[in-house]
């Protein structure tokens, strides 16, 4: 130091550590959202086994059902609704009424699956509704096929 002169400590600036606040704020956030977005969904716990073995005897639910078959028959007839677009409506909707009354999760099983589960009696009618929904030149008719989902809610309610 010369001539005695004094240089007092040089002073930081208050953006330093609201700067270094800010930047451990962004990396903590960061990672938060990083365990977060790449976590697997929760999925709901099945229900207990034999919580649906009793099926309902809703005639209300029978009639719905009754009345989206008729519903999918009638679009057809009209023209509305493709051959196989109805047979393929018909096979959701056989599906989800085995899923509502016996609580089997059939909508996405195959039909090795369903003979698997099973499920001999909605095997049989989504077997014979497979030609109309896949094959080139469907041989059934959309009105024998609603007949015998019609059958099928009949007979399971």
């Amino acid at each position: 130091m010369p001539d005695g002169e004094f240089f007092p400590p040089e002073q930081y600036s208050a953006l330093w550590p609201i700067l270094g606040v800010v930047i451990v704020a962004v990396l903590v956030t960061f990672y938060i959202l990083l365990f977060r977005l790449t976590r697997p969904p929760r999925r709901p716990h099945p229900p207990a086994h034999g919580a649906f073995d009793v099926p309902p005897t809703s005639t209300e639910l029978r009639r719905q059902y009754l009345d989206l078959i008729a519903y999918v028959e009638d679009q057809h007839r009209r023209g509305a609704l493709p051959t196989r677009e109805a047979h393929q409506r018909l096979g959701v909707l056989v599906r989800e009424f085995t899923f509502t009354t016996k609580g089997e999760r059939v909508l996405q099983m195959t039909l090795e699956d369903l003979h698997r589960a099973d499920q001999r009696e909605l095997a049989r009618v989504v077997e014979r509704l497979y030609p109309g929904s896949f094959a080139p030149d469907p041989s059934d008719t959309v009105q024998s096929a609603a007949g015998r989902a019609r059958e099928l809610v009949q007979r399971w309610s």
